[in-house]
């Protein structure tokens, strides 16, 4: 993933599932704790928001139908995130 970009200046965290209520629900209770959020319905949607900035925290499915959650956490791992898997 040589490709991404650096770090965001502020606190943020990129939520990934392919349910958008999903989503919407956490970026939802993020916002209301003071915490900036991205989210993407698609692992590869995922991947291009990463691609422009990298957040502090990714909240990642494991079961999406573009590509396995687990597949994409690992390598979000060998760029050294901190991955939770929802």
């Amino acid at each position: 993933m040589s490709a991404l970009a650096q770090p965001l200046p502020r606190e943020m965290v990129l939520v990934v599932d392919d349910d958008p209520e999903i989503v919407t629900f956490l970026a939802t209770l993020l916002e209301l704790e003071g915490i900036e959020s991205q989210v993407a319905t698609s692992a590869a949607a995922a991947l291009e928001k990463l691609r422009h900035g990298l957040p502090n925290l990714v909240l990642l499915d494991i079961a999406m139908p573009d590509r396995d959650g687990l597949d994409l956490c690992r390598e979000l791992k060998k760029e050294k995130f901190f991955v939770l898997i929802l």
